[in-house]
């Protein structure tokens, strides 16, 4: 949780110094950007019946270096989650499933005008990635496995400034691997926050 407040206020302190900039800055394209973002993962359980295997909420931190066409943004992403193991077939287990992923994304943005503190424009946007991921499952197999990732996002960004983004998302994403001691490809919902920085 520290992490967590760490970032929330680093965040508003960011917002009020680019609220600061953008009053003495000149009308620029926005294109260029870079992002961080963190926040909370939740495994889908895997598996049927008593051997059903299910993980407690684990955390996720990303970023991102993308560039924005008019309302279509592009980015290429990598992240790193980390889930503990809660139970496997009804018994408590230690153990973990970590995931290291990169992907190719395309969102497509639909800005509306608001009247926001130190906020300009919310903007909602939706769209979807795919790329690669390597995921380790610590149990008592210990398997690991490389393969391909997807992912679908919907979220909302508030333009701060010409130069900040603060953004708020939910996904949800596949893998295709085959990790010895789960019976169905990995699916989890990622809920983040962050923020987009353009040049």
């Amino acid at each position: 949780m520290r992490f967590f407040n760490y970032l929330a206020k680093s965040l508003f302190f960011a917002c009020l110094l680019s609220a600061g900039l953008h009053h003495g800055a000149e009308a620029q394209e926005r294109d260029v950007y870079w992002g961080v973002s963190a926040g909370a993962s939740f495994p889908f359980n895997n598996g049927k019946g008593g051997d059903k295997v299910k993980f407690d909420t684990g955390f996720v931190g990303a970023l991102q270096v993308g560039y924005l066409f008019d309302d279509v943004r592009t980015d290429f992403e990598v992240s790193y989650s980390r889930s503990d193991l809660d139970k496997i077939g009804g018994v408590s287990v230690e153990g973990d499933l970590q995931t290291i992923r990169a992907s190719a994304n395309l969102y497509f943005e639909c800005n509306v005008p608001i009247f926001l503190v130190d906020c300009d424009e919310q903007i909602y946007y939706g769209g979807f990635g795919i790329g690669v991921a390597h995921q380790v499952l610590n149990d008592v197999l210990n398997d690991e496995e490389t393969g391909l990732t997807a992912h679908g996002e919907v979220g909302i960004s508030f333009e701060s400034s010409r130069y900040l983004d603060l953004l708020t998302a939910f996904r949800v994403e596949w893998f295709e691997t085959n990790l010895d001691g789960l019976d169905e490809k990995p699916l989890a919902a990622i809920f983040r926050i962050g923020t987009r920085f353009y040049y």
